[in-house]
């Protein structure tokens, strides 16, 4: 299974010549992810969504009104999508236990919980230099994010091709009361949402037991209410303390996975 990050939470995941995308994103803007990132989500057969937030969503439409791809989501993300001019019958609704087959790719998905930002993170993006010097563009941001709710409905899913299996994650957080499916050959672990966030994310590791991590969602998504978090110390850590490999993923860096 080939895999490659598109920037923010977005990834296409590719076997035997059959392109899914996840959480497909292009930017507010991300100056990382003009042509080849769209040229890319483009191709996907089929699209799968963890939530319904912006830089989860709001690319869709743009991409795939006019494509063949099938669009797996929750209700609140679909509602968004059928306004936005995707047909209904490419619209199809994935719930916690269902189980989408898509080429060679089998997908599980559970249900999953949305990170929780804290006063740390609040404090340090009010803080930013930019935040103050673009104020109009911060507050359309986060009006924009308002309208875009996460309603609950976080999915994490299991991508399994073959005997390799990737553990995807949208955002950092888990259940406590759901059995999350452990060892997959690779983790995609979003690394953002929170201050103390080497602190926050280690336990998820531990939890989920992969062979390899691969931390995404780190680079700046929409400035200025963002920022580039540092991934070194996280990964040093991580190999320290689990004896895997760990990496921030690289922009159109394909990687092979199994």
């Amino acid at each position: 299974m080939r895999l490659t990050w598109l920037g923010t939470a977005g990834f296409l995941l590719e076997d035997a010549g059959f392109p899914i995308a996840l959480d497909p994103f292009l930017g507010l803007p991300h100056p990382e992810a003009g042509g080849p990132a769209r040229e890319k989500f483009r191709t996907a057969q089929a699209v799968f969504l963890t939530h319904g937030h912006l830089d989860h969503i709001l690319d869709v439409p743009g991409l795939y009104r006019d494509s063949c791809a099938r669009i797996y989501t929750t209700p609140a993300p679909a509602g968004y999508l059928l306004s936005a001019g995707i047909p209904k019958e490419r619209v199809h609704l994935i719930r916690p236990g269902d189980t989408v087959s898509e080429g060679p790719f089998e997908i599980d998905a559970y249900a999953s919980r949305h990170c929780a930002f804290d006063a740390g993170l609040v404090l340090q993006t009010a803080c930013r230099p930019a935040f103050f010097a673009h104020p109009r563009r911060a507050f359309r941001i986060l009006k924009l994010h308002r309208s875009l709710p996460e309603a609950g409905e976080t999915l994490f899913y299991q991508i399994r091709c073959g005997k390799t299996r990737i553990a995807a994650m949208g955002s950092l957080n888990l259940r406590d009361d759901v059995a999350y499916p452990t060892g997959a050959d690779a983790l995609l672990l979003p690394f953002q949402g929170r201050s103390r966030i080497n602190e926050y994310a280690m336990p998820f590791v531990g939890r989920l037991k992969p062979q390899r991590v691969i931390l995404h969602h780190w680079d700046d998504t929409f400035p200025p209410l963002s920022g580039r978090i540092e991934t070194g110390e996280f990964c040093s850590a991580v190999r320290q303390r689990f004896s895997i490999r760990c990496e921030a993923a690289g922009f159109n860096r394909p990687v092979d996975i199994g």
